[in-house]
């Protein structure tokens, strides 16, 4: 797992003020430190200080003292860090404890991320546990457009032990270096451990020649056990924990807009997002997943959800924009306004591209009675993590993992690792098979024209050019496979492209755009809205979907 590094970011300051202010949590320095925050056993700092396995079996040595000094000159790291975890150490905790694991293992997402759910690190690595995706795919993790399981709590928490007792028994039983292997992972660790016995040498984590970052962060979270273990000695100031649940999971029937259903529960729409930081949208989406909610206000929100019409619940939609489309004909279409779209979605100007995704509100008076900038201002602080381009293939007749892999640009084994797949794996049609798609490639459906021949069926069809016989039946609206000569379908043509934004320079013309990304000129006018080859000025932005080789 990547770590974020010891950096206050924006965002973690406005889950700190709403922590403190909320929960009424903030504490000012007190030099009885241990009768204040460890006389109760109910304070899950002390549960936790009194249970520490890893942290009580490893001698303390110069390189974990240092890391001690460390924390002790910069006690405000873990005073944030507990302040973060209010909402979900308990739930941690008692995952740990109840699987049998070191409960030192709950103090890894103070070295990963601050307990900060919507931490995000420059190699990728999102949520409290600091998920790579492919690892969490690995582990059964959604990633998708509307939602990012390495952020929500229970998800994220599930994969990471699951992980963790994984590597555990890779390495038969040692945690420092199991901890170690989350960090980098354990084929670099396997590999410093077969060096040494090559040399004869020890294989402790300590005799290992190791990235400075992975020696650093096992040396990170023993410092931070230890601390914790002595409190007495080190007077960190800890937000108590107490020993009882913070939230409880709400089973929902059907998907729900979060601003609604903080609405209903009597809350902020920040402290919603706070417990239920997987959502990317405003909405839960196409799925119907359960929704954190504090405990003392299920009972609110329960009520008021069963009283809720359900044309309320859910006012937005994904769309994904067509030829032809603009932000007036939506708003149109769609009930609303123009404003509200391009307000909802950042949108620097009214320019629209085709295959551009759109969170579009359907129940336009619901939408004007919230207060859309604000909310969208709360959402957007809190939900500063890139979506990451994921998408589910649907698995048609004839398809294997090797077709589907190159259609994509990934190999067999992604293909396996991301949808947990054995090597004897039989795809079945209809089977869904999640694929992580990386930087700009996209998935991109191009509309060809073609004239029903004599012979022609709809499988043959499809298989020449690249599409599937379900995908020409909806686009057409065909009820049968009957087809006729004469007859014009529109065949959607899935190609996998990287999307370039180009700016036009002096002396530019299409044909010459066009021929250096190997494009045609009419591709580039589709894409673009341009009704004339000489439509072009300097400094207008255009985009290009190039087809990958």
């Amino acid at each position: 797992m990547a770590k974020i590094g010891k950096i206050y970011s924006t965002t973690l300051s406005i889950i700190l003020i709403f922590v403190c202010s909320a929960c009424a949590l903030t504490h000012g320095a007190n030099s009885d430190y241990a009768a204040t925050h460890y006389s109760s056993a109910q304070n899950l700092w002390r549960s936790t200080a009194d249970a520490l396995q890893i942290t009580s079996q490893t001698p303390i040595n110069r390189r974990v003292q240092a890391q001690i000094n460390w924390y002790m000159r910069h006690k405000q790291y873990l005073v944030n860090a507990s302040n973060n975890a209010v909402p979900y150490f308990y739930y941690v905790y008692h995952e740990i404890k109840r699987r049998h694991l070191p409960i030192d293992l709950v103090l890894l997402p103070v070295v990963e991320s601050l307990y900060d759910p919507f931490a995000y690190s420059k190699v990728g690595a999102s949520g409290i546990w600091q998920l790579m995706p492919s690892t969490a795919l690995g582990y059964g993790i959604k990633i998708n457009w509307w939602y990012d399981g390495r952020r929500d709590i229970i998800a994220s928490t599930n994969a990471a032990l699951n992980y963790l007792s994984y590597l555990h028994r890779f390495f038969k039983g040692d945690w420092l270096l199991a901890i170690a292997a989350y960090n980098s992972g354990e084929g670099r660790i396997q590999a410093a451990v077969k060096k040494n016995i090559r040399l004869h040498k020890s294989t402790s984590f300590w005799a290992l020649s190791l990235p400075d970052e992975t020696r650093t962060y096992v040396i990170e979270l023993l410092a931070v056990g230890r601390i914790l273990s002595q409190p007495n000695k080190y007077h960190v100031n800890l937000t108590p924990i107490p020993n009882s649940p913070y939230f409880q999971q709400v089973d929902m029937s059907s998907p729900i807009d979060l601003p609604y259903a903080a609405n209903i529960a009597g809350m902020r729409l920040t402290e919603l997002l706070r417990l239920n930081p997987g959502y990317n949208q405003w909405s839960t989406g196409s799925a119907s997943r359960p929704l954190l909610i504090p405990v003392n206000q299920v009972g609110t929100f329960k009520r008021n959800l069963s009283k809720a019409p359900k044309a309320k619940t859910l006012s937005w939609i994904r769309y994904e924009v067509e030829y032809g489309d603009s932000l007036n004909k939506l708003a149109n279409k769609f009930n609303t306004t123009d404003v509200i779209v391009e307000q909802v979605n950042q949108l620097s100007n009214n320019k629209l591209h085709r295959g551009q995704i759109l969170l579009i509100p359907i129940n336009s008076a619901g939408i004007n009675n919230l207060s859309i900038v604000e909310q969208q201002r709360e959402f957007n602080a809190l939900r500063s993590t890139p979506i990451i381009n994921v998408i589910e293939h649907e698995v048609q007749g004839g398809e294997t993992l090797s077709s589907i892999a190159r259609h994509y640009g990934v190999s067999v084994a992604q293909l396996r690792f991301w949808n947990q797949l054995k090597v004897n794996a039989r795809l079945q049609p209809g089977m869904k098979i999640s694929i992580w798609l990386k930087g700009n490639t996209h998935p991109r459906t191009h509309i060809i024209h073609y004239t029903v021949k004599k012979g022609d069926s709809l499988f043959a069809i499809a298989a020449r050019h690249n599409s599937t016989v379900k995908a020409i039946k909806q686009y057409n609206h065909l009820k049968t496979d009957t087809i006729v000569p004469g007859m014009t379908l529109k065949i959607p043509s899935n190609e996998t492209t990287t999307r370039i934004e180009y700016t036009v320079k002096k002396g530019d013309t299409l044909s010459a755009i066009a021929k250096r990304y190997g494009v045609s000129v009419k591709s580039i006018q589709t894409t673009n809205d341009l009704d004339n080859i000489h439509q072009l000025s300097i400094g207008q932005q255009l985009l290009i979907y190039v087809k990958d080789k």
